[in-house]
């Protein structure tokens, strides 16, 4: 839980150590404990992700979704539930808004390019976090190594519902959402826009979980600590 230090004088000071704030009278005030930033965002990408180097490509690879109007694919989303039925979440121009704190289904169209052995999922979060963060997950295979969009359930392979290992990415700790493959059978909800185009999406899940600011220490520890994004505080 984040702390605020305020001393009993009523007067705000910055002191270098937990210790020395606490002789001066300082009190501990518990203050916001999450970070609560909805996601206007989606962007997924397949490609190669080298572990060496710490680097993500698209090259030798096609397939890409996003929730942005324009000519990459449409990326549906929808909250957790029966995914033939369950309404999308985006708006008519394909766009979303959509609280950080949740679970969601992906659904993406298969276009009979190659994917790659991983994923990248960027994701661009409104204020206050107002940032756009990646993560990369590796699959594995089956069921996503065949990417003929096909047109017949029975040749489909959707494999069982697997969690996806983070491989890697710039997402700090708090903006590593949970990612991987629903099992769901062939299904089309979406094409190149928010109808269906005939050929069988992918349904992946995105779990979401509103991140933790403060790493449960006091400001002024966490300053020591060298946690990222947490030593600018105004006192």
């Amino acid at each position: 839980m984040l702390f605020d230090l305020i001393p009993s004088t009523g007067t705000r000071n910055r002191f270098g150590l937990l210790g020395a704030a606490l002789l001066a009278g300082a009190s501990l005030v518990p203050a916001q404990a999450q970070a609560q930033s909805n996601i206007t965002s989606l962007l997924l990408q397949g490609g190669y992700y080298n572990v060496g180097t710490q680097t993500f490509s698209t090259a030798g690879a096609g397939e890409q979704w996003d929730t942005e109007p324009n000519v990459i694919f449409a990326m549906g989303v929808s909250l957790v539930g029966n995914p033939a039925t369950q309404p999308l979440l985006n708006t008519g121009d394909t766009r979303v808004n959509i609280s950080n704190n949740n679970s969601y289904y992906l659904y993406e169209s298969r276009g009979g390019l190659v994917i790659g052995t991983d994923l990248q999922l960027s994701v661009t979060y409104g204020p206050p976090t107002s940032a756009t963060y990646t993560n990369v997950y590796r699959m594995p295979a089956p069921p996503l190594t065949n990417s003929d969009p096909g047109v017949n359930p029975s040749n489909q392979n959707p494999g069982p519902a697997t969690t996806y290992t983070r491989l890697g990415g710039n997402a700090p700790v708090g903006f590593r959402p949970t990612f991987g493959w629903t099992g769901f059978a062939p299904i089309q909800r979406v094409g190149p826009g928010l109808a269906p185009s005939g050929n069988f999406d992918y349904v992946f899940q995105l779990t979401s979980t509103a991140p933790v600011v403060d790493n449960g220490l006091p400001v002024e520890m966490r300053s020591f600590s060298g946690s990222p994004s947490t030593d600018a505080v105004t006192l």
